[in-house]
């Protein structure tokens, strides 16, 4: 048994958080010891941290001092817990985090193997302060874990890391989790009239989602069929969105109906789901849906939105909003129906047991990084 620190910066609701998780759940099922070590416990997530693992809240609430204040409180407390409790692996998420890690093990006199997981597109990064601290720290850790093929690439290309250093990880997902959750009701009055089918998309209301083409591809594709949108998510951008929504006349058609912890009950009922994204790491909402039979129309944020959407009409260009109207109109017409079965090849247990299995050879085994490559067609 070994004992395994994954870091983060809070619980609240995120892709990265969600996987996090399902990876701390994971390594516990594994018969390890595990602490899910964060500076703010305090988010909508809290209470789905599984009983199998230990939390860890390092109290960073406030910035009061600013932002360096509050990464130095974040960097310090976490040194503390490294020196305290001497796990023998780490793995943290998020570029904060990941930069927190490495100047915490540095600080902390003790030297657990380090592992980063990269949860956005490389790209993504515009701030040059950031870019210079990424340049400089992420070598340090002992290995990389990029989220698709394209992500690994970007990472070598900006010289961030070794060729040898990096690995492709496809993020778990935990299908029968997510058709047990899916079955709960969902009491929206649009699943249950007969006005017009239903789009889904799930995020939060940041610009990286781009919902504003959505809502405007909406706009277009109104004028053929009677569909209405759910956005399912919260975020800094919802006044912006509403005031769309009302200056595109879509406010009977277009709700944003918040956060909610389950998710997977909306997007199940969808005629559609669609992600308009400019920018994602791995978005597993993408397999989530393929996992519940709900057709998808995506945005090629990157070259891995083609290996999780497998038909090529169904992925656009980012921003374009007549190329996402069409598709939107292509699938709704005649796409795969909904409730069809998913594909036989993928096997429920492997989509969560594989990801977890790869993340501790990586995380135990020193040798994992140059003599086994966990690629997207294994993942």
């Amino acid at each position: 048994m070994n004992h395994i620190a994954l870091v983060m910066p809070d619980l609240e609701t995120g892709g990265a958080e969600r996987v996090m998780l399902l990876l701390a759940r994971g390594f516990a099922e594994r018969g390890h010891r595990v602490d899910l070590v964060v500076g703010n416990a305090e988010g909508p997530l809290h209470d789905t941290v599984p009983a199998s693992v230990r939390l860890i809240d390092l109290g960073v609430r406030t910035k009061p001092g600013g932002a360096a204040a509050f990464a130095a409180r974040f960097v310090g407390r976490l040194a503390g817990y490294l020196r305290r409790e001497r796990p023998d692996a780490v793995l943290s998420t998020v570029q904060g985090a990941n930069f927190a890690a490495v100047m915490a093990r540095a600080l902390s006199g003790v030297h657990p193997r380090l592992v980063l997981r990269e949860a956005a597109s490389p790209a993504a990064t515009t701030s040059p302060f950031r870019r210079s601290l990424r340049r400089l720290l992420y070598p340090r850790a002992d290995a990389l874990v990029a989220l698709t093929a394209p992500m690994r690439e970007q990472l070598i290309a900006l010289g961030v890391v070794p060729v040898d250093g990096t690995v492709v990880i496809h993020n778990p997902v935990d299908v029968a989790g997510i058709r047990a959750a899916a079955s709960a009701p969902c009491p929206h009055p649009w699943f249950t009239d007969s006005s017009g089918p239903v789009l889904v998309s799930v995020g939060r209301l940041t610009r990286e989602k781009d919902y504003p083409t959505l809502l405007r591809a909406l706009a277009r594709l109104r004028e053929t069929i009677p569909a209405r949108l759910l956005i399912v998510g919260e975020g800094a951008e919802r006044a912006a969105l509403e005031a769309l929504i009302g200056y595109l006349g879509l406010s009977a058609a277009a709700d944003l109906v918040g956060f909610d912890r389950n998710p997977w009950r909306w997007l199940a009922r969808g005629d559609v789901f669609v992600l308009s994204s400019t920018s994602e790491g791995y978005p597993n909402v993408l397999r989530e849906a393929r996992a519940l039979a709900v057709p998808v129309v995506a945005t090629e944020y990157d070259a891995s939105a083609r290996d999780l959407v497998p038909d090529a009409a169904a992925v656009v260009r980012c921003g374009d909003t007549l190329a996402l109207a069409a598709a939107l109109a292509a699938r709704l017409r005649g796409g795969r129906p909904k409730g069809s079965v998913p594909r036989p090849q993928e096997d429920p247990d492997a989509l969560l047991f594989r990801p977890v299995d790869a993340y501790l050879a990586v995380l135990i085994d020193g040798e994992a990084v140059t003599s086994r490559q966990w690629s997207t067609a294994e993942l």
